[in-house]
């Protein structure tokens, strides 16, 4: 076998000298017979002509001798792409359609794929990321929630079903000692933290036992990036001592350049702390406090759904032991990936399958093209079936053809795809997770690879199989008409084009009449001439409250002189930025266990807040510089609040009701206004209570931890680089060592919330444009097939007195009934398949006529485009010249 293999590899690739041999010894076989038969008396001329007689056909003796050494096949294909070369070069116009389709189509598939690729499917940066899972909390009114560390020492102490667990919170801070402070963020992170992600470090070591605990030494891991950016990459770093927030740390390690925890390089990612060095700390004792997030490594043989149930009886257990705090308290385990990527895995598939759509019909298009290509090549299939190649050989003919213009497409397509591929990142940063991880990796090239090849024989398969099942008998002159065959199918695969280009136009129109009702979305606020930042004082230099509340006060009063400033404040959080969930009490309402109790978002802000985000005042008064320390305890709710816990939908109702910050103990305060609802998390939140209190009413020790590091918000007229300018330089003057941090407008981060919503519907309304152009050049040929073919039918009509619109209705007939049953079909399917898009749809429902509508008239408007030509060419036809059209 293996000699034989070995003789077949030889002789394909010294076909040229095998040829040669072939040719000689037939040659001779000839001469031999001829002398034979010269000395049986025969002459020259009649013995030669006897011996080809007798030997037969030599080109079939030829391909038995190359069969048999297994280089016909070869040897064919070589043949088919050398012909399917030369019909491209007298048809360039024509090859240059097909590739651009299939150019297009690949390079959205292989686009998309890239996308899903590195987002959805590329491994997470650790050994063994699928055994990586995050486990949180939720309560009846808390779906999702971070894990007290009591819960969490209980979990790590019952557990049996996982190597490691582990828990983080993020911090922040500020490094000094170098030529200039910088803001950095990191976490705070138990000892087995980096031996749960099974992570090496680039330098030095993890945290030891001794670190992680109260007292501990000052200790701290830092990012590949934070030590190539601040220390040059200096491998001396280990060993030696850092300024973070006023104290020296020890750097005992230095992680990976690989390492990105969520995929967010330089982003928490910056500095490292023991976490068991704050466990003193209030919110970290308190099993009503909910700081921590939570990684495990699951056992290797253990399932996820076991995981999960051992972790619901450890819940129910402490349930029990522990009413008050973990009643109703439930665990939720679930892959790290599938906490990193959030909620857009729905959108992303989405957007994949559309792209598969376009190749489809990017593939039927094609196809029709081919189809009607075969029209015109009637007399040279009917002269090569007479010369006697067989079906099989017209059919490995048409499929080389389309393999050759499929590379093309499919080669073009990629250097497309590479090109956006490499854009990506940029465009897509706070869009999509993961971003970062968006390249045209080797999955992505055998992607694009796999497509390339099954589109070529996809759109090649029924020319193929049309040319192979023709009975091609007709005289090599006739011009061969019978040869279009497949009517109906061609007809087909326009319906399948029509049908599909519904289903993507209405899914476009529905994501863009979304994004369009989520831009109209009433905030609560005003976004524009607003820039917000944050400032960070460092613990060690600002241990003392009054320094912190002295700093804030002058820092508030530098930047409201400046020229142009309307308004200026602070808060514990910006819109669209940090939140902090508390749960309240209202007096005089039934009490109800410590885990139902309501929660609200509270905003901890000065008297200014309101005012610099435009936020109305619905009833009562906002807060006033009045509102301190010492002065009667006050807050504002909003609208929402108001509705639920006050009296009926007079929202002045809850004026003068008093309300308890479950955390801030037996403090009551006496609501003095009611505000318009903020929409803080998001534009398409869920609305949801809110509650604002004056910073200088917090708890004195809140007011330091808290003000060391509030957000600043400016309404100015200047611009936005302006104004950062002046608090940048208001913030020097006051303390050389402090950085900004968060610059950001919020105009800007209001572009930044619905940029996910934004590139989906970008994306697929751009799938349905394409889409409906690949569908104005199937029925554009199907129009002008049919024109050519009727010429002598139309020629005869309107020689027998046939109006121009009879011979209208006669070429739009076919066209129009393939048009109404394509966009039937598409509709049906896109109200069947609605489910899939509903939860990615906002303020419009899945069967919104206006979307149905545009999709519609978009169509019949294409369709009148394409068919223009073809019907103008019908209706100008000389009825003398037409009828004389064989």
């Amino acid at each position: 076998m293996f000699g034989r293999i070995w003789r077949r590899c030889v002789a394909n690739i010294r076909r040229s000298r095998i040829e040669r041999d072939l040719d000689d010894e037939i040659l001779y076989h000839l001469d031999q017979e001829v002398a034979q038969l010269r000395r049986e008396g025969l002459d020259e001329r009649t013995a030669r002509t006897e011996a080809r007689k007798a030997f037969g056909a030599i080109e079939v003796s030829k391909e038995a001798s190359r069969d048999a050494r297994g280089i016909r096949l070869l040897h064919d294909l070589r043949q088919d792409i050398q012909y399917a070369l030369r019909l491209i070069g007298r048809q360039p116009a024509f090859a240059a359609t097909i590739a651009a389709t299939i150019a297009v189509a690949v390079a959205a598939n292989t686009t998309l794929f890239g996308v899903v690729y590195g987002v959805l499917l590329k491994p997470l940066p650790f050994p063994q990321a699928d055994r990586l899972v995050v486990i949180s909390e939720e309560s009846p009114t808390r779906p999702r929630m971070p894990v007290p560390y009591p819960d969490y020492l209980d979990w790590r102490a019952r557990q049996h079903v996982f190597d490691d667990v582990s828990a983080d919170l993020v911090i922040g801070g500020v490094l000094t000692g170098g030529a200039e402070a910088e803001r950095v963020f990191g976490r705070a992170v138990t000892r087995d933290f980096f031996s749960t992600l099974n992570l090496p470090f680039a330098l030095g070591r993890p945290f030891t036992d001794d670190e992680d605990r109260p007292g501990g030494p000052r200790v701290a891991i830092i990012g590949h990036a934070l030590w190539q950016r601040r220390y040059g990459g200096n491998p001396a770093i280990v060993g030696h001592s850092i300024t973070y927030n006023g104290d020296a740390y020890e750097v005992v390690g230095v992680l990976p350049a690989e390492f990105e925890y969520y995929g967010r390089a330089d982003a928490n990612n910056d500095l490292f702390l023991p976490l068991g060095q704050s466990t003193g700390e209030h919110y970290m004792v308190a099993r009503d406090m909910h700081p921590l997030h939570v990684t495990a490594r699951l056992r290797s043989d253990v399932p996820l759904e076991r995981a999960s149930a051992d972790m619901r009886t450890i819940a129910a257990a402490l349930a029990r032991e522990h009413r008050e705090t973990n009643a109703d308290v439930d665990v939720r385990v679930r892959p790290l990936l599938d906490d990193y990527v959030g909620n857009v895995r729905t959108m992303l598939l989405l957007l994949f399958g559309s792209a598969a759509i376009v190749l489809a019909i990017a593939c039927a298009n094609i196809a029709n093209l081919l189809l009607v290509r075969m029209t015109t090549r009637g007399q040279e299939l009917a002269m090569r079936r007479a010369l006697g190649a067989s079906g099989g050989r017209l059919a490995r003919q048409f499929l080389t053809e389309s393999a050759v213009l499929a590379g093309a497409g499919g080669a073009a397509g990629v250097v497309i795809a590479a090109s956006a591929i490499a854009a990506l990142p940029r465009l897509l940063h706070g869009a999509l997770p993961r971003a970062a991880d968006v390249t045209l990796s080797w999955p992505v090239a055998v992607f694009a690879l796999t497509i390339t090849i099954l589109s070529g024989a996809a759109f090649g398969a029924a020319p193929a199989l049309i040319g192979r099942r023709s009975n091609l008998r007709e005289p090599a002159g006739s011009g061969g008409r019978t040869t279009a065959g497949g009517r109906h199918l061609r007809d087909l695969f326009v319906l399948a084009q029509i049908a599909l280009s519904t289903v993507l136009l209405t899914a476009a129109g529905l994501l863009v009449r979304s994004f369009d009702a989520v831009r109209r979305v009433d905030p609560g606020y005003t976004a524009e001439h607003v820039e917000t930042m944050r400032v960070r004082l460092p613990d060690a230099k600002y241990s003392d409250r009054r320094q912190v509340v002295t700093f804030l006060d002058t820092l508030l009063a530098r930047v409201a002189a400046h020229p142009g400033v309307e308004s200026v404040c602070l808060t514990t959080g910006v819109p669209l930025g940090r939140a902090n969930e508390e749960q309240f009490l209202v007096r005089g309402q039934p009490a109800v266990p410590g885990t139902q109790e309501p929660v609200a978002l509270t905003q901890w802000v000065t008297d200014r807040y309101f005012r610099t985000f435009g936020i109305p005042v619905i009833a009562g008064r906002a807060l006033t510089a009045a509102d301190r320390e010492g002065s009667a305890q006050v807050a504002v709710v909003d609208e929402q609040f108001a509705t639920r816990y006050g009296h009926g939908e007079n929202v002045a109702s809850i004026l003068g009701t008093h309300i308890r910050i479950v955390s801030e103990g037996d403090r009551w305060r006496d609501i003095v206004g009611v505000v318009r609802h903020l929409r803080h998390a998001g534009l398409e939140e869920q609305p949801r209570p809110e509650i604002y209190a004056p910073y200088l009413q917090m708890e004195p020790s809140w007011q330091l931890e808290i003000g060391r590091a509030m957000d600043l918000a400016v309404r100015s007229q200047e611009s936005p680089e302006a104004v950062v300018s002046d608090v940048r330089s208001d913030v020097r003057a006051l303390d050389p060592d402090l950085p900004l941090s968060h610059v950001r407008s919020m105009t800007d981060a209001v572009a930044a919330s619905i940029a996910p919503r934004a590139f989906s519907a970008a994306v697929l309304l751009a799938f349905g444009v394409v889409a409906l152009l690949l569908s104005m050049v199937g029925i554009y040929g199907v129009m002008s097939y049919s024109v050519s073919r009727q010429t002598a039918e139309i020629g005869v009509r309107l020689a027998l007195g046939a109006q121009r619109h009879d011979v209208l209705r006669l070429v739009l007939r076919r066209v129009v009934i393939v048009l109404v049953a394509g966009a039937g079909v598409g509709i049906a399917v896109s109200l069947a398949a609605g489910g899939l898009l509903q939860t990615m749809l906002y303020g419009v429902t899945i069967r919104d006529p206006l979307s149905f509508a545009v999709s519609a008239f978009s169509l019949v408007a294409a369709a009148l485009v394409a068919a223009w030509i073809p019907v103008r060419r019908a209706l100008e036809l000389d009825p003398v010249i037409a009828v004389r059209q064989p």
